[in-house]
């Protein structure tokens, strides 16, 4: 997941997000986006978290002005993850299998 969030970071001309740095994070929608449907899906959160009233304050208190989430765009991004990377996933074992199995 992280490879696919540097991408796209990349593609807005942000720098790449390095695993376990102590440095900030530079904000953007994507990222934040990425991030929260990052946490839904490796803490079973549920996507209706993001419109939480104490979890709206929080991300005000920490980047006033941040424009809040809707669960169904969670649920959406978190979906399309899952589309394209089944497809990386898929090609990856097929090139596993490349040469060893030859379907009848």
């Amino acid at each position: 997941m992280l490879k696919g969030m540097n991408a796209c970071l990349q593609a807005q001309g942000i720098s790449k997000m390095q695993p376990k740095d102590d440095a900030p994070i530079p904000y953007s929608v994507a990222g934040h986006r990425a991030l929260l449907a990052q946490c839904c899906a490796t803490s079973a959160c549920p996507f209706n978290m993001v419109s939480d009233p104490d979890y709206l304050k929080e991300v005000q208190m920490l980047r006033p002005g941040t424009a809040a989430h809707s669960p169904n765009t969670i649920s959406r991004d978190l979906n399309q993850i899952y589309l394209d990377m089944s497809i990386h996933v898929k090609n990856y074992f097929k090139s596993l299998n490349r040469g060893l199995y030859h379907p009848p």
